[in-house]
C-alpha cells in the first residue's frame, strides 16, 4: 500500500468522529483564513498556522496535502503528516485498543 493510501486511511479514521457538517464547516472557517493570510493584498502579515481549531487544521493539512497540494504549507505539515500516515498505517489495530474511539472523539474536538 502506498504512503498516500495510509495517509488517507488515517484521515478517514479522524473523521469519522466528526459530524460531516461539522468537519465541512470546521475545514472551510480554516481554508478561508488561508485565503485571506495568503493573498489579502494590504500589507498585513499574518500567521500561516490556524491557531483557532488546532486540530482541524492538522486535518486539513493532511487533506490539502492530498487533494490540494497547491496550498499545501511544507513547514506546517511536516510536523503532521509523519503521525497521521502511521495511525492509518494501522488504523486495522487501531480497534483492539481500550477506550480508543472515546479519546480519539475527545481529540477531534479539541480547537487548542
Amino acid at each position: 500500500m502506498s504512503d498516500n493510501q495510509w495517509l488517507k486511511d488515517g484521515l478517514s479514521w479522524f473523521l469519522q468522529f466528526i459530524p460531516q457538517t461539522e468537519w465541512e464547516t470546521r475545514k472551510t472557517e480554516i481554508l478561508n483564513y488561508l485565503d485571506e493570510a495568503l493573498w489579502n493584498p494590504d500589507g498585513r502579515t499574518r500567521r500561516i498556522s490556524y491557531d483557532t481549531d488546532v486540530f482541524a487544521w492538522y486535518l486539513v493539512l493532511v487533506d490539502l496535502y492530498l487533494n490540494q497540494s497547491t496550498k499545501y504549507d511544507f513547514f506546517q505539515g511536516s510536523r503532521v503528516i509523519p503521525y497521521i500516515l502511521t495511525i492509518g498505517k494501522n488504523a486495522h489495530q487501531l480497534d483492539t485498543i481500550t477506550g480508543i474511539e472515546e479519546r480519539a472523539s475527545r481529540i477531534v474536538k479539541c480547537k487548542v
